[in-house]
């Protein structure tokens, strides 16, 4: 799973999990421990007295001073004891001695070392000191330095005297033979250096050493909050500094400014620059920020967060000040979309091909590999909005590297690519493209399907017709134009198909195989075939006449015997394309995984109108689509009741999170191989072609009292919620930016800019909530969050940010999108 793989959670957040979980036993432990060592002391004699102690060992301390000493000179042997009552010399001194007191050695004419036993009811205890003597002494020297720390690219002054010495040796930040007695000034620091002299003589060497401290420059965090705002309205500048003394406000404030506050700055009427000056001992930083004051009707920029939230994989800093930046809202969305359709597309069979190439015989890596380019993609692609479209798609046009396709990455890989490339094209195409993928041929089953033969009891696959129907375009009842139901005279639904429709269908989609054969029999998978679209073997066609969908303004019911493969498939395609269930359905199917789980059937109409005729008399146009879903006045209008809205997958949670905290690993890679076991979710993972989900999922209770669905809750269990949020503890405290020595594969969040912060909870609130929910966060979960942060000793910077982002990012606000 994500938590035991190679982003799993670290030793930090498991001691913290396990100090959190065993305050109390670590509370009677420390009374116990308490207990016993006051019974120690209240045990223990006292020593100060020396009351005879029959089973107390003797100590004894002896010293000499000097321990070096020139010919002929003496030096001073001193000794003490405790519990001994008698003592004896030997070695360079010899006789009984008192248990303590001071002797001179006399004149010593070599080396010489004393030794002293002294005994005890405890029993016996020996030391021994040596003491050198030798015609000249070792020299006696100083090595001082001018200043004991300089700021980054400073240097000082080393000044040393060692006039006995004969020569002087440097090691360690400067090297080379030196003078006996001089100065000099150290290079350029950069870091933390260690100066290091040795002097000689005939008497011996002596070394000194020196440590000069680079200070750090002042590390300096200045947020504003909101970074834009409209004509009128204010701002919140806070500010901490590190290794600073003191700031100075520059540009559009101004003055003296301590080393950490909060200021607000009311009625802002232009774009204005803030900068503040901070110095220290390690120098000066300056840091800067823009508050973007954008006219009248401008776009806020919790408006900002809500369309990027529906229009892309989340919000970050760089997409919501490029979309204000694009004008007022009448025009910014429309021409942030515009701009998203002409980026080229990020695909994953490239990538994929090049992992199977490294590791043929292991197509489960080249699968990983994949995964992690789905999750490269989403966070830190360009063509955002392509790529949530395309997975929009993929949920309910449905392939899953499950089953079939378990060893096949490059026909899953593919799939994608289709659906990405596809995203602003015609639906007609897509569902052309769909069918003819041998990744959808063999997930169900349509491809080498035989036409039927009596004789041998061999039938027409059913499986892929059926699914184009029910899950691909039209669904099981007919719809309005607003995606309701439309009744018969009894109020009943009326089906869209019947089972004679599905076998007429199914003989439409026979002969069809890997590309590349010379006849049915000899079609063959193989890493080319699994990427190109099937190819129709006409021996195996069923050539019969063939009925299929009936509706008002049908073009072609009745398919003609005799026609090609392909004249079957195109005219069965266009059969079902032009059904008037497709625009509805599939305009409510994107909706629900773009904007809100509950549109309004005059959303629901609206769409379907552009999917049926996007103004120049295409039908099925998806870029018009998606355009339609994403400016429609349900899609901006800020959210006013209970139903607007949608509870966010897990997934796109975990990928907004990723996103706003400038997730990545050293090596480039997310290896989140095992998503779908704790979020219920992965990319082309579904357990079924059913998807995830149901769109039409509607709890027990008020939710469904009320006629309502929430799609994505029917994989929200006690258990996913469970495995969602340890991984998402495991993520915020294990794999942060504070965090050291974890693996080039580990995924980890940026939490720089908070950690500057830690010291004020209030702004460190501000700030989290302003990256996650695009403004304040309200009442409740402010309360909650400063109170977390509170609880956290200020000594502890990072420990409180998690603290904060852990609480947002399991919060009911995080998880909806509104």
């Amino acid at each position: 799973m994500l938590t035991e793989s190679t982003n799993q959670p670290g030793k930090k957040a498991r001691n913290r999990a396990h100090t959190r979980g065993g305050l109390h036993r670590y509370a009677v432990l420390r009374a116990l421990v308490l207990t016993v060592i006051g019974s120690f002391f209240v045990a223990a004699p006292s020593r100060a007295t020396d009351t005879p102690c029959p089973t107390c060992k003797p100590t004894l301390v002896l010293s000499a001073k000097p321990t070096s000493v020139i010919l002929g000179s003496a030096s001073t042997l001193t000794w003490r004891t405790t519990y001994a009552s008698s003592c004896v010399a030997s070695n360079g001194w010899s006789g009984e001695r008192p248990v303590s007191g001071t002797e001179s050695t006399g004149p010593l004419q070599a080396t010489t070392s004393f030794t002293l036993t002294c005994s005890g009811a405890g029993g016996s205890i020996t030391r021994t000191v040596k003491v050198s003597a030798a015609s000249v002494l070792p020299p006696s020297f100083t090595l001082k330095t001018s200043a004991t720390s300089v700021p980054p690219g400073g240097s000082a002054t080393l000044s040393w005297s060692a006039s006995t010495a004969a020569t002087c040796t440097a090691s360690g930040g400067w090297s080379g033979a030196k003078p006996t007695v001089g100065s000099e000034s150290t290079p350029a620091l950069t870091a933390d250096t260690r100066f290091t002299l040795a002097c000689t003589n005939d008497g011996g060497t002596v070394t000194r050493s020196t440590t000069i401290k680079v200070t750090p420059p002042p590390v300096v965090s200045l947020i504003a909050s909101p970074m834009s705002v409209v004509a009128g309205q204010g701002a919140t500048l806070t500010w901490s500094a590190t290794n600073a003394t003191g700031c100075t406000a520059l540009d559009g404030w101004s003055g003296a400014r301590p080393t950490s506050g909060t200021e607000a700055i009311a009625d802002l009427q232009g774009t204005t620059s803030y900068t503040l000056e901070c110095s220290g001992a390690g120098g000066t930083t300056v840091k800067g920020v823009i508050v973007t004051v954008l006219p009248a009707g401008s776009i806020s920029r919790a408006d900002a967060f809500r369309f990027l939230n529906q229009a892309s994989f989340g919000p970050t800093e760089a997409s919501v000040a490029e979309l204000t930046a694009l004008g007022s809202a009448e025009e910014a969305y429309a021409r942030w979309i515009d701009g998203q359709m002409t980026l080229p597309p990020s695909l994953q069979l490239p990538t994929t091909q090049v992992a199977l190439a490294a590791t043929p015989a292991n197509p489960r890596n080249a699968a990983s590999a994949r995964r992690s380019k789905w999750f490269n993609d989403s966070i830190n692609g360009p063509d955002q909005l392509r790529q949530r479209v395309a997975f929009a798609l993929s949920q309910f046009l449905v392939v899953s590297e499950y089953g079939p396709l378990w060893r096949f990455p490059l026909a899953v890989a593919s799939y994608n690519d289709l659906l990405v490339q596809s995203a602003f094209g015609n639906y007609r195409d897509l569902i052309e493209g769909v069918t003819l993928h041998p990744a959808m041929g063999m997930y169900l089953s349509m491809l080498a399907n035989q036409k039927p033969d009596v004789d041998n009891n061999i039938r027409a696959d059913e499986n892929y017709a059926r699914e184009l129907m029910q899950l691909f375009s039209i669904g099981l009842v007919q719809l309005e134009l607003d995606g309701t139901p439309v009744l018969d005279e009894q109020g009943r639904p009326i089906p869209t198909y019947d089972q004679s429709t599905i076998e007429n269908l199914a003989r439409v989609f026979t002969g069809w195989s890997y590309a590349g054969g010379s006849s049915f029999a000899t079609a063959v998978r193989s890493n080319a075939a699994q990427v190109v679209p099937m190819q129709a073997y006409a021996e195996q066609h069923d050539k019969g006449e063939k009925t299929l969908l009936d509706y008002p303004g049908v073009a072609k019911r009745t398919l003609p015997a005799g026609q090609t493969p392909q004249q079957d498939l195109d005219d069965a395609l266009d059969n079902v394309f032009n059904h008037p269930n497709v625009g509805p359905y599939v305009s409510k199917q994107l909706i629900q995984r773009l904007v809100t789980s509950n549109p309004s059937p005059a959303y629901v109409a609206r769409v379907a109108s552009v999917f049926n005729d996007d103004g120049s008399g295409e039908r099925g146009d998806l870029a018009a689509v998606v355009r339609a879903i994403l400016l429609d006045p349900e899609a901006r209008a800020t959210p006013v009741g209970d139903v607007e809205g949608k509870l966010k997958e897990p997934i796109l949670r975990m990928v907004q999170f990723l996103r706003a905290y400038e997730a990545k690993a050293p090596n480039g890679t997310y290896r989140f191989d095992d998503v779908d076991l704790v979020t219920g979710q992965g990319h082309l993972m579904s357990p079924s072609v059913f998807n995830f989900y149901s769109p039409a999922h509607a709890p027990a209770g008020e939710i469904a009292d009320r006629g309502l669905v929430t799609p994505e809750l029917e994989i929200v269990t006690e258990f996913r919620a469970t495995t969602f949020a340890n991984y998402l503890f495991d993520q915020v405290v294990s794999r942060n930016s504070s965090v050291s020595g974890l693996g080039t594969a580990i995924v980890t969040i940026d939490i720089a800019d908070e950690i500057l912060l830690a010291g004020d909870p209030e702004a460190l609130v501000n700030q989290v909530a302003d990256k996650l929910l695009g403004g304040p966060p309200g009442n409740a979960l402010r309360t909650e969050a400063v109170a977390a942060a509170n609880r956290v000793s200020a000594a502890k910077p990072a420990d409180r940010v998690e603290e904060v982002l852990y609480l947002f990012v399991v919060s009911p606000r995080f998880a909806t999108l509104r």
